[in-house]
């Protein structure tokens, strides 16, 4: 009886070795046919297809993800600025990792943030491993998720106006960091004249949302330079190609230049890039006035777009909710300087 059942236990482990080893075997041969390489890449991104924990989409993950193990060359940087929690980093590093270019390794992921918690960030502390205060570095934070592709990514915390770019040349750019004008100047004189030609991609997360206006303005202004490359589904990003060789020109970002007419025609190119799915660049385009505190245009603009059909559903509603907001303000403000 004991040795029946030695015997039955001898056979399964033989049975599971020589299972293991035919598993290792049709993996090395599947990875020397590129067919097979590509479809065993696909099936570990199917298993790697839970979304990480971030302001990131799924689809915008596995952009980065892809872009990174089947586009990138190594001619140039990657680099990641807002890189936050890391949901686009570590898919870049994820990507990057299994290039079979020799030269994509060593730290060719540049990582930029604050790395300060802010205010806003609270509905996303249940995904964290501790409790932040406004003020706070989670920088910590940030290397602990990321710290499995360490020797890939270089990290810049700190303010990106003082510290700028290397001067190493740029083949992927995503920006996620133009959250004000000033940041923007900054990102287009120091990041931009790095792009190669006909290369590098510029991929803007925040093309399709309403806050800011200005990376409109900007692509407008270099759209000469600039052909549109994809808009990734069920996000903001979109992404672009440079064309020809960019240096800076402070006019770029003059944003007190510009003339209505140029914003309207600023505002029309990027709604004609994306499409139906432009809702919320009509946002952005009301907030551009809300910005300048133009709020007599901005109703004029918003109630244009209602009347046209867009989804009051969008970020439309979100600008709408401001400006009555700006109005009420006005008004309380006026009332109180007749009083006096």
């Amino acid at each position: 009886m004991a040795n029946g059942f030695r015997k039955n236990l001898l056979v399964q482990v033989a049975q599971m070795i020589n299972l293991e080893i035919t598993k290792l075997v049709l993996k090395a041969f599947a990875k020397r046919i590129p067919f097979f390489r590509g479809l065993l890449w696909w099936l570990r991104s199917l298993r790697k297809s839970s979304i990480l924990h971030g302001m990131t989409s799924r689809e915008e993950q596995q952009y980065c993800r892809s872009y990174t193990h089947d586009t990138y060359t190594g001619i140039g940087e990657i680099v990641d600025l807002g890189c936050w929690l890391g949901s686009t980093t570590i898919p870049l590093a994820q990507g990057l990792r299994k290039n079979l270019n020799r030269y994509t390794r060593r730290e060719r992921i540049h990582a930029y943030d604050l790395f300060l918690w802010e205010k806003w960030m609270d509905p996303y502390m249940p995904g964290c491993r501790k409790t932040y205060s406004p003020g706070e570095s989670f920088l910590g934070e940030y290397k602990a998720r990321t710290r499995k592709y360490s020797s890939l990514i270089r990290i810049y915390p700190g303010d990106l106006h003082q510290l700028g770019w290397i001067g190493k040349p740029i083949e992927f750019l995503l920006v996620d960091a133009m959250k004000s004008q000033e940041l923007a100047e900054s990102i287009v004189k120091c990041f931009y004249p790095s792009l190669i030609p006909e290369k590098s991609l510029l991929l803007h997360q925040d093309f399709k949302h309403f806050y800011t206006s200005w990376i409109h303005l900007i692509q407008y202004r270099l759209r000469d330079y600039f052909s549109f490359e994809t808009d990734i589904p069920n996000s903001s990003s979109v992404v672009f190609r440079l064309k020809k060789r960019l240096e800076y020109d402070p006019s770029v970002v003059d944003f007190k230049s510009f003339t209505d007419r140029e914003v309207d025609q600023a505002f029309d190119y990027s709604m004609a890039l994306v499409g139906g799915n432009n809702s919320n660049i009509a946002a952005a385009k009301v907030m551009y006035f809300i910005h300048q505190d133009r709020t007599v245009e901005a109703k004029r603009v918003l109630d244009g777009f209602y009347h046209d059909g867009f989804a009051k559903e969008s970020e439309l509603a979100i600008c709408e909710q401001r400006l009555a907001g700006t109005l009420v303000r006005a008004a309380i403000q006026s009332d109180s300087e007749q009083l006096v």
